[in-house]
């Protein structure tokens, strides 16, 4: 039987309207971080036929290999356009499922964890408010970026961690489970996925039964079959090959820190507390109600729980501080165990709330509620498809493309183009993922018929009988003389 629409707890109702408002108005919409493009154009390219899963390409002309990235994520979003067509919002409605696919997980988690309490499993809601907001997760899931489907595969790790602590059986399958999301999470984002190896350590005494030298087995366990699989897997000559450029051309140059960013050794831990300075500010209005609030059923483990998890969201989080590369939607796998630790902690804050608030209060607040979600849902998807192709991100640069590919023929592939837009990754990136146009420099021998040069300036390449085509505010395109 169909669940009614008045039947459907208000807390929930809230958490669907949220996530309505946060990506469905631009889920259609033109325009998206440079990371989320490149992720696409190398899914696209793999779409096309153009590289191999363990040898991606890139936009470079005469140097097309890409080795800064595992490609699973690259992977999957490529069968996506297999299925649904190589478009521009399919890998936005991508991003939009994994959201909708990880507030499910962080849901499961939580209920998980609590399983032998019905009252606190039904807060399963508060960790997927937490999550949705902070400041880090609407915009990170509408840029298509690695890390949104890596954070499924540390959560899904979590959740079988947490699984086998409270049963206390099966060691070896959930191990085995564990292990293989893990490397899964490993070939799409690297070892930044590694966080949860520390899990089992955490979980020591959370309840009567785990103790250290469970504890300590389960650890040794799951991360003697992490590697296994790990040497297994690339022990292959093109993961193998792969896992090589990789080392040299990503890992080592970031911890090195030979690479040309200007971001502080401890920019990550800032961008940690601006992702959760909504659940910060909770927790001192918590600390300073500690002699007021009661826990639900003066729970041990609610109590135990929300320390730990806290700690493995900054397990999640420190060993960035080593790379010079510190952006902040790398924290979005360690924002998962973060939320569970703030709701554990605020729980008890909510029960007090919840215990002062009239039933009267309560039905018109969750009528109001209601009334809202339908009212939002409306207005979310009039937008989403108002919005249809509507540059929300580089409106200007975008524009300039779109304008001067309809000048183009089809077939021209190929662009020459002045030096500075050598490392214009922006530009060179939406020519590839929208348009399937590829930039070559002056330097590269390529069969190319057309030059673009910046808006107004004339490169040292150009000849001068070339004939200008398209002027626009970045830049200009020119057909050159045959």
């Amino acid at each position: 039987m169909i669940l009614s629409f008045k039947k459907i707890p208000v807390y929930w109702i809230l958490i669907v309207t949220i996530a309505f408002l946060l990506w469905l108005p631009h889920l259609l919409s033109l325009g998206m971080f440079m990371d989320g493009v490149y992720d696409a154009l190398l899914a696209q390219n793999l779409y096309l036929g153009l590289s191999t899963f363990w040898a991606p390409q890139c936009v470079f002309y005469s140097q097309p290999a890409y080795w800064d990235n595992p490609p699973l994520s690259m992977w999957m979003l490529s069968t996506c356009y297999k299925i649904f067509g190589n478009h521009y919002q399919v890998e936005r409605i991508y991003s939009f499922a994994c959201a909708v696919v990880q507030l499910s997980l962080i849901a499961i988690l939580w209920r998980a964890l609590f399983s032998e309490n019905e009252k606190i499993k039904r807060y399963a809601w508060l960790p997927c408010l937490f999550w949705l907001v902070s400041p880090l997760i609407g915009w990170s899931y509408s840029n298509n970026l690695m890390e949104n489907t890596m954070a499924l595969f540390t959560t899904a790790a979590l959740i079988i961690c947490v699984k086998y602590v409270q049963i206390q059986k099966q060691l070896i399958l959930h191990t085995i489970i564990a292990a293989a999301f893990l490397l899964l999470a490993f070939i799409t984002k690297g070892p930044v996925a590694l966080f949860p190896l520390a899990f089992p350590v955490l979980l020591i005494s959370i309840n009567n039964h785990y103790n250290v030298k469970r504890g300590i087995v389960f650890t040794t366990l799951l991360t003697g079959f992490f590697f296994l699989f790990f040497v297994i897997l690339f022990s292959f000559e093109a993961p193998a090959n792969f896992l090589h450029h990789y080392f040299d051309v990503q890992l080592k140059r970031a911890l090195n820190h030979d690479m040309p960013m200007q971001y502080k050794p401890y920019q990550i831990f800032i961008e940690l507390l601006i992702a959760s300075s909504p659940l910060i500010l909770f927790s001192v209005v918590r600390v300073g109600m500690k002699e007021k609030i009661i826990s639900i059923n003066n729970n041990e483990l609610l109590q135990k729980s929300y320390w730990r998890f806290l700690l493995l969201a900054l397990c999640g989080s420190a060993p960035i501080a080593l790379s010079v590369k510190q952006r902040s939607f790398y924290l979005l796998p360690a924002m998962i165990p973060l939320v569970i630790g703030f709701a554990a902690y605020l729980l008890p804050m909510l029960e007090w709330v919840e215990l002062r608030v009239s039933q009267g209060l309560r039905e018109r607040i969750s009528i109001g509620v209601k009334l809202a979600a339908i009212f939002a849902l409306l207005l979310s998807l009039f937008l989403c498809f108002n919005n249809k192709g509507i540059i929300i991100r580089d409106k200007d640069l975008l524009e300039d493309l779109k304008t001067a590919n309809e000048k183009l023929p089809p077939a021209e592939t190929v662009i020459r183009a002045d030096w500075s837009f050598y490392g214009n990754w922006v530009l060179r990136g939406h020519w590839l993922r929208l348009y399937e146009k590829k930039l070559c420099m002056p330097d590269e021998t390529a069969p190319a018929h057309f030059y673009m040069t910046e808006h107004e300036k004339r490169g040292g390449g150009l000849p001068d009988n070339a004939e200008k085509i398209f002027s626009g505010k970045n830049i200009d395109l020119y057909k050159l003389p045959i």
